[in-house]
């Protein structure tokens, strides 16, 4: 999976969220490559003691 932001996190204390478009990636049985077209999706970020960890998608 890749996440390709669509522009600025909007931040608000210990929160975020940012737009991003989402490629999924995937092999079948044959070995060929599958890409997914890139949805957009808004992850949703809360700030802990270690840094940004995401807390979900939309």
């Amino acid at each position: 999976m890749r996440l390709q932001p669509r522009g600025e996190p909007r931040i608000s204390g210990d929160t975020a969220s940012v737009e991003c478009e989402q490629a999924i990636t995937a092999v079948d049985e044959q070995g060929r490559h599958r890409v997914t077209a890139p949805p957009t999706v808004t992850v949703r970020l809360k700030r802990g003691a270690a840094g940004w960890v995401i807390e979900s998608f939309q």
